[in-house]
């Protein structure tokens, strides 16, 4: 039998579910073992997850713990596993957590319960009995009957809801000796049924690790833009299945937040988009590109599809096979490359648990933020990270160019970290009128009323920009003017101030008064774009390379045994337009001109996976080499 990898050694996976129905049935009435072979032969993957139980609480398998299916004709679970293991294919099991309808059909006293005292229907309380009764068991069958390698636990962070069953508030009297919720425990309430979810995964986790500690889990999103805080729970590896549709701007964002934590991280993209009831299968060229937007990262990646009750679908093989090509070229170039620093965007945890009715409110304001900021820095060809609070507690130095997107609430320390950060030499980009107002005092600045969700346009290199967003007018006399804006589409009217840029100690400080929101993804422009790019400027960052002949060139500064590794991912096509599902034609982009620093002459200069030496140029610090056209991904690798 051959040996499989652990999830730290994978890199390419496929996913298949289909969260079996109360009308299901016919679950291995024929046991299609040919395609699964020719699956595992063709397409290579390292790992594949399959289902075991979805959100409707019916187990695929027959389960000795559960609630199988109902008619199940035979064990396709067990035919799952007797062929990925003849391949050396590690096997994960698919599973629902907190959302179970058919647990609480047989245990409603298992549910959730709004503060209206109504159980919900669906979502546990992580609180209750369910865990010790039904996932562990469960768990524990999958790792020590099937012998699988793990479960990828779907239905969690983004699913568990504020609980006031009878379960939640016996723990918060033991934790608060207090018998009721009152309106002034609302923030405290929300952090504690927070903690209840860390603790209830924790719990899983840990238990089924002493029956068997190699099967490894990861909950569905923990520890990423829906989580972002520092990791407390024994999770094995991060992973997340992101949006179907405009999946590139969701996965630049998904995969920055995923990265850079000390566990092993992949995404997953859908295979198809949805209209309706209808699945539109994505082409090649636009997961090709999905991948490239992760691995060149330095994660995994795995791709979603629909599973049959007894196989998968046979058609989609040759199309995963060469999805798998293309990823296994870079693989060796890619995975567990680590950036170099350049920029990073703040996430900070305390403005994003603030203010919010929800235990974790992910895709709000405070995400949007941050996504706009990344998007419009990375179009500017900015190398770029995301960086939550508690991984900027040390090191910040190593970066260019920190930026603080609008938050009203940001942790004190981290203002006072930011600070001394932009004191030893560091660029700062405080962006938004919320945010600025944390700084103003600090240095010589007035921030005006704030206007809310008003039109400004700002003048950018011959022509006007306009915005719809928060704003206010800014007044110092020390500061040096960044940015005037006008409440109309007219220079004739009075020009506001709107961005000054402060000498701070060694460094400098850029405060904004315009904030972005979601404007990446609804107000886009060139003109936005720019306008980041002045702010960064203005702070006087200084990138490590530049890219001539496209915007639409993303870049990625990584490092890998040594040698410098440019990745350059192909950002055309329509994947923001809603109206195309498949998209079959990504123009290349090119010719292009790149200039990266390097303080030593390199040995080689190479274009991969291509394998072209690349001529190149060296002078004073700086290769400058020319590429005719960027299809979809390459890498620029400089050999020291």
């Amino acid at each position: 039998m051959k040996m499989r990898p652990k999830r730290k050694d994978s890199f390419f996976g496929m996913h298949f579910d289909f969260h079996a129905g109360r009308e299901q049935t016919g679950i291995g009435a024929q046991l299609d073992r040919d395609t699964l072979e020719e699956l595992m032969s063709r397409v290579k993957p390292d790992y594949v997850q399959c289902d075991t139980k979805g959100h409707a609480g019916n187990s695929s398998y027959p389960t000795k713990v559960g609630y199988p299916a109902p008619g199940m004709q035979g064990d396709i679970l067990r035919m799952w596993r007797e062929v990925t293991a003849r391949h050396g294919v590690a096997l994960y099991a698919h599973h629902s957590g907190v959302w179970d309808d058919r647990a609480l059909e047989h245990h409603p006293e298992w549910a959730a319960v709004h503060a209206d005292g109504t159980p919900d229907r669906q979502k546990t309380s992580v609180f209750g009995p369910y865990a010790q009764q039904l996932l562990i068991p469960q768990l524990k069958e999958l790792a020590l009957t099937y012998g699988l390698d793990g479960a990828w636990i779907d239905g969690e962070c983004w699913a568990v809801i504020v609980d006031y069953s009878r379960y939640a508030l016996d723990a918060w009297k033991r934790r608060t000796g207090k018998e009721r919720v009152d309106p002034e425990d609302e923030r405290a309430y929300l952090e504690f049924n927070r903690q209840g979810f860390r603790d209830y995964v924790a719990g899983y986790i840990n238990e089924v690790h002493e029956a068997a500690p190699d099967f490894e889990i990861a909950s569905n999103w923990m520890y990423t833009s829906y989580t972002p805080e520092k990791r407390t729970v024994p999770v094995d590896f991060i992973s997340g299945d992101y949006a179907p549709s405009d999946s590139m701007s969701v996965s630049r964002i998904e995969a920055r937040c995923a990265m850079g934590q000390d566990r092993p991280w992949d995404l997953m993209a859908w295979g198809f988009t949805i209209e309706g009831d209808i699945h539109v299968t994505k082409e090649l060229q636009q997961l090709y590109q999905e991948a490239a937007s992760v691995i060149s990262l330095g994660g995994g990646f795995q791709i979603y599809n629909p599973q049959l009750v007894d196989s998968v679908q046979r058609w989609a093989i040759p199309m995963w096979e060469q999805l798998a090509a293309f990823c296994r070229a870079r693989q060796d170039l890619c995975h567990g490359a680590r950036p170099v620093p350049q920029a990073a965007v703040v996430f900070s945890e305390a403005n994003y648990y603030a203010d919010t009715q929800r235990i974790f409110p992910f895709s709000g304001a405070d995400y949007q933020e941050v996504a706009s900021h990344t998007c419009y820095l990375l179009d500017c060809q900015i190398s770029t990270e995301i960086k939550k609070t508690h991984q900027l507690e040390e090191n910040l130095g190593q970066y260019g160019l920190l930026v603080l997107p609008d938050c009203a609430q940001p942790e004190p320390e981290l203002i006072q970290r930011l600070l001394q950060y932009v004191k030893e030499g560091g660029s700062l980009v405080v962006s938004g009128p919320h945010a600025v107002r944390n700084f103003a005092g600090l240095v010589e600045l007035t921030m005006g009323d704030m206007q809310e969700n008003s039109p400004i346009y700002l003048p950018i290199q011959g022509r006007m920009t306009g915005l719809r967003t928060d704003w206010a007018p800014l007044y110092s006399e020390c500061g040096q003017a960044v940015m005037t804006g006008y409440e109309k589409n007219d220079d004739r009217e009075a020009a506001i101030n709107l961005a000054y840029a402060f000498s701070l100690g060694a460094g400098r400080l850029v405060l904004s008064a315009v904030a972005l929101k979601d404007s990446y993804h609804t107000q886009k422009s060139a003109g936005m774009r720019d306008y980041v790019g002045i702010l960064a400027r203005a702070a006087g960052f200084t990138p490590a390379f530049t890219i001539v002949g496209s915007h639409l060139v993303e870049a990625a500064l990584m490092e890998k045994d040594g040698d410098i590794r440019l990745n350059l991912t192909n950002m055309s096509g329509t994947h923001e337009d809603h109206r195309y599902r498949g998209i079959d034609e990504i123009p290349a982009l090119g010719p292009l001109t790149v200039s990266i620093s390097c303080p030593e002459p390199p040995r080689s200069v190479m274009l991969m996976p291509e394998g072209q030496a690349l001529e190149y140029t060296y002078e004073n610090g700086i290769i400058t080499c020319s590429l005719d056209r960027l299809l979809i991904h390459s890498v620029i690798q400089i050999s020291r």
